[in-house]
């Protein structure tokens, strides 16, 4: 007959039992929400790299593929939340089932732009980051434009150009006395990295102001 634990060893087991609670949402963690949360952990990091690394431009045809994919993961995945939500499976902690718009809300914005960063931006940056070749790119400066970085208390200084178009959150940023120099037609030598998937910039060259 074995004897009572040790005070040390449920100590011990509380303190895992805490840990997993914190972590992984449960005491004791299925296989499949150990998966799940691992995954949300990735798509958290992928998508906080597309929103930090503004510079990289997705190139037309990966931003038409791209949507598809952003829609159709989007439809999936709040169409077996919906289901989940109406059949009991899932509920909050009040008790009560997510709303028709809430799931409408989901669709239409939420898990879109959350595709879509981890997908068109986060891994069409990353691909090209890794796996580019050296590219240089000139541009004619059709706008300028200043703004918010992520960082809160920097003002960015940026470009736009038909050559480069990118998405909502691309931007080919420049330093502030350039930005002041620089003119609506003025030519601006880029360079950085080249992909099927895009275009990273790297730094630039002010060829004619």
């Amino acid at each position: 007959m074995t004897g009572l634990p040790k005070e040390s060893e449920v100590q011990a087991s509380e303190s895992k039992l805490r840990r997993n609670k914190i972590f992984w949402g449960a005491e004791n963690p299925s296989l499949a929400r150990k998966l799940f949360v691992a995954l949300c952990l990735v798509v958290i990091l992928v998508m906080s790299y597309a929103a930090t690394n503004r510079g990289f431009f997705p190139s037309d045809a990966w931003k038409t593929i791209s949507f598809f994919l952003s829609m159709t993961f989007s439809l999936s995945v709040t169409a077996g939340l919906y289901h989940a939500h109406r059949t009991g499976k899932i509920k909050l902690k009040n008790g009560k089932k997510p709303s028709l718009l809430a799931h409408i809300i989901m669709l239409v914005f939420f898990f879109p732009m959350v595709f879509w960063l981890t997908i068109t931006d986060g891994f069409g940056c990353a691909y090209t980051e890794w796996f580019g070749v050296p590219a240089v790119k000139t541009i004619t400066v059709s706008e300028k434009i200043t703004g918010r970085g992520y960082k809160s208390y920097e003002t960015t200084y940026c470009l736009r150009s038909q050559e480069l178009r990118g998405d909502f959150i691309s931007a080919l940023c420049v330093q502030k006395n350039d930005h002041e120099r620089l003119e609506i037609g003025s030519q601006v030598l880029t360079y950085g990295k080249e992909s099927w998937f895009g275009f990273v910039f790297k730094k630039y060259v002010i060829l004619k102001i």
